[in-house]
């Protein structure tokens, strides 16, 4: 039936509604039906659903009777505060834990006796979390080890190590003890060294507190966290390499000088495999030396130690050579690979090679000892000591007690470390350039800009500190003092300016040949450039101070009205102060420039040889050319057959005292020695034949020899013609410094003998035409500063080769500039 709605009319009581009768008859149906499904009230009709079967696993209480569900795999959400299941249930894919009480979610899992006990399986607390992780469990039956197990039930720990039943672990803490055993030896055991050299220490943990390895002379101990190792047995205890450390990076071409040392003084020491490289050490004292010629790359030398009782295994040191790059620092060698020739008379000749770390001997109040890292004296590191591993002996200044610096020898010095105590040692008394040499002005590598010098003229408002502009400039067209004058930039001459003062100056003024202080109120000179104007000054001083020439190629107010000083930060630092001695004590490079040249540009240079009798050269000082008393060859060609000849002045004072000579001679004659007949010269702070800066040029004119410095005549002599070659050369290589053709050996321990060119040099210029004159070396004179194309003869230079920190750079004539290793014997 369907259902009976009662009309209730449009409005009350108009009489368009049931009557109350059709009302009620309505309502009686209405419920009869209802009733007729639902039951009488009591007990329910037909067609209402009592139970649903779905295997038994879902029920509901007493009160409403049992339900059971049917294809609940297909039901696509069920939602329940509490699901019970029974039996076996596969959930396909995915199963989620979530958590709203706070409590991560977690899963339990019972024990079969009555449920009495649960492992709970849980997720980490929020807080833990990184991002979400996935946990994979193992493929293999077994059970799974937390932090808090033992693991004495599992498969794959070791408790014990067995090798030949010799090594074994307690189950406690404490000692491990190794023991050897005939038959069972132990093949192969690794501890770290604790040193700061060698391989990386170990960690040992602070429960133990000492390893014996007993019967073998090895010994263990542990402090902290490190573990040092000891071989009384053999005597090593200690490997100090006392100018790097492990893992040491050398340039290419370096001299490799380190000192290998053992508590025990019968240890000896031995090298099983040296990589390699040209590299020996003294058997009694362990020092190092050799690796000039070594090329890029790492080296692992392979060191033993012996006394009575045996041998130590091999310690490793490595030697990591960077690539060498040639340029004016590396041309004829670093500091380090200088090499001092001495001769004491019926002594013997010895030679020392600079130590790579520098450093002088030093009174610490108790003892005379090596101080390399300036803990005796504050600036022990910017002299050089040199050292003789053959016979054990150290050459180099003593820093004596009232603060002067005398020039001495040790003999049976075992090692050269840092603290070694060597004793007094004895004076090397030679009145000679010893006095001279002692002073800052000795510097090989003096490194110095000059960047501030102060003025002491007793000028007023003037006095101060100056600080060195970046560009050259001087005042030109009119004088200071007239308000005309203006900057002329030029390569020529530095110019200052006060420091925290911009309005005064210190300027060369051209017009008053004369060093000019120059004050123009509201003036700011720090913006000045090329054409600038002075303006009109409120004081002008001009003085006449020297000139001098120093790095830069630019010309300086010498120290009469100033004292010019070192730049911050500037200069080399090590190996400014570098020993030297007189006729029996000199110096040496390990290098030689070598010059390639084709097309017949320098046929026949070096000789005598018709048409050609006139070639000349010449090259500007970057360090000062130091008086040692051997000389210094120059160029020439590099073997016999191209005319290889010796030219190679030299210089030594006694007193005050002139000895100058001519080194001359070829590969089967000679070395001679012939004095000069005019006297070279030498600064007087410095003892130096040439400062830094200087220019040197020498020319052939088919007679004489001559050389000049700064264009002004030093030598004009016949004797080395007597020896040059006659016969016509094609392509000649040509070598600076190179002594190794030299009659009777390449170095000759006397002096007046030639030895190999040491000093960096900034350019070479080579005419091989004859057209250079004596005025002309005079003209050339002035070009400083790598500027020579603006030379008027420059038409005639055949080869030019400029030299920087960066590199070597052919500017005319293609030549190929090489490194040539010499030999000092």
């Amino acid at each position: 039936m369907a259902k009976l709605g009662i009309n209730t009319g449009t409005n009350p009581n108009d009489g368009t509604g049931d009557t109350l009768f059709q009302a009620g008859d309505k309502t009686n149906k209405n419920f009869t039906e209802i009733y007729n499904v639902l039951g009488d009230g009591s007990t329910l009709a037909t067609g209402v659903v009592t139970s649903i079967t779905a295997g038994d696993n879902i029920s509901l209480n007493s009160s409403t009777g049992n339900v059971t569900i049917t294809g609940i795999a297909a039901t696509q959400n069920v939602a329940t505060n509490t699901l019970t299941v029974a039996g076996v249930s596969t959930l396909t894919n995915q199963l989620k834990v979530e958590s709203s009480d706070g409590t991560p979610g977690r899963i339990d899992y019972y024990c079969e006796v009555s449920n009495a006990h649960y492992t709970r399986l849980q997720a980490p607390p929020h807080a833990s979390y990184s991002g979400n992780n996935t946990v994979t469990l193992p493929t293999s039956s077994g059970t799974m080890l937390l932090t808090d197990g033992d693991g004495s039930a599992l498969t794959g720990i070791v408790t014990t190590i067995v090798a030949g039943s010799n090594i074994s672990i307690n189950s406690g803490t404490g000692g491990v003890t190794i023991t050897a055993n005939t038959g069972a030896a132990v093949t192969n055991l690794q501890v770290g060294y604790a040193s700061t050299v060698g391989d990386t220490p170990v960690v040992v943990g602070s429960a133990v507190t000492q390893i014996n390895f007993v019967g073998t002379g090895y010994t263990v101990t542990q402090s902290g966290t490190t573990a040092t190792v000891r071989n009384l047995g053999m005597g090593l205890t200690t490997l100090n390499f006392t100018s790097a450390g492990y893992g040491a990076t050398v340039n290419a071409g370096n001299q490799i000088s380190y000192t290998a040392s053992a508590s025990d003084a019968n240890a000896k020491f031995y090298i099983e495999d040296n990589a390699g490289l040209q590299i020996g050490i003294n058997y009694d004292s362990g020092i190092m030396g050799g690796g000039q010629n070594a090329s890029a790359g790492t080296y692992d030398v392979k060191l033993r130690a012996a006394t009575f009782f045996g041998m130590s295994e091999p310690y490793n040191v490595r030697f990591v050579i960077d690539p060498f790059t040639l340029n004016m620092n590396t041309m004829f060698g670093d500091p380090n690979s200088y090499v001092m020739m001495t001769e004491d008379f019926y002594e013997g000749n010895d030679t020392f090679v600079s130590l790579q770390t520098y450093g002088l001997v030093a009174y610490d109040g108790a003892n005379y000892v090596v101080d390399r890292d300036n803990s005796v004296y504050s600036d022990a590191a910017k002299h050089a000591l040199y050292y003789d591993n053959s016979n054990n002996e150290l050459y180099g200044y003593r820093r004596e007690s009232d603060g002067n610096m005398t020039i001495r020898k040790w003999t049976s010095v075992s090692s050269a470390a840092d603290g070694t105590n060597v004793g007094s040692g004895t004076q090397i008394v030679l009145e000679s350039v010893c006095d001279q040499t002692l002073t800052e002005q000795s510097a090989l590598r003096n490194g110095k800009d000059y960047s501030t010098l102060t003025l002491d003229a007793g000028i007023d408002d003037f006095d101060g500190v100056y600080n060195r502009q970046s560009f050259k400039a001087n005042l030109d067209t009119g004088t200071a003092s007239s308000g005309n004058a203006l900057f002329n930039a030029t390569n020529s001459y530095w110019w200052f300016l006060k420091n925290g003062d911009n309005s005064r100056m210190i300027i060369y003024d051209t017009v008053n040949t004369a060093w000019t202080y120059v004050y123009v109120s509201g003036a700011n000179f720090s913006t000045a450039a090329d054409g600038t104007a002075v303006g009109s000054p409120n004081a002008v001083e001009s003085q006449s101070i020297s000139d001098a020439v120093y790095g830069g190629g630019a010309v300086q107010p010498a120290s009469e009205y100033s004292e010019i000083t070192y730049g911050a930060g500037t200069g080399i630092g090590n190996g400014a102060f570098q020993p030297f001695g007189n006729y029996t004590h000199f110096m040496g490079g390990a290098f030689a420039m070598k010059v390639t040249t084709t097309g017949g540009v320098l046929n026949n240079f070096g000789t005598k040889a018709s048409p050609n009798n006139g070639w000349a050269y010449g090259f500007t000082l970057e360090d000062p050319w130091v008086a040692t008393g051997a000389g210094q060859q120059m160029l020439s060609p590099e073997s016999a057959s191209d005319g290889w000849h010796a030219f190679a002045p030299s210089l030594f004072i006694i007193s005050t005292t002139i000895y100058d000579y001519i080194a001359y001679g070829d590969d089967s004659s000679g070395p001679y020695s012939s004095g000069t007949g005019v006297n070279i010269g030498y600064q007087q702070s410095s003892a130096n034949i040439a400062n830094a800066g200087d220019t040197i040029q020498v020319r052939w004119d088919g007679t004489n020899y001559k050389m000049y410095i700064n264009g002004v005549e030093k030598i004009s002599t016949t004797s080395p013609g007597s020896y040059m070659s006659s016969s016509a050369t094609t392509n000649p290589v040509l070598t600076f410094g190179d002594t190794s053709s030299m009659n009777g050996g390449t170095i000759i321990n006397d002096y007046a003998d030639p030895a190999p060119w040491p000093f960096r040099i900034r350019d070479l210029w080579i005419a091989n035409n004859g057209n250079i004159s004596a005025s002309d070396c005079v003209g050339v004179s002035t070009f400083r500063d790598r500027n020579i194309a603006s030379w008027s003869e420059y038409s005639d230079v055949d080869v030019y080769i400029t030299l920087d920190g960066s590199g070597v750079t052919a500017v005319k004539g293609s030549p190929t500039v090489e490194r040539k290793s010499i030999t000092f014997s």
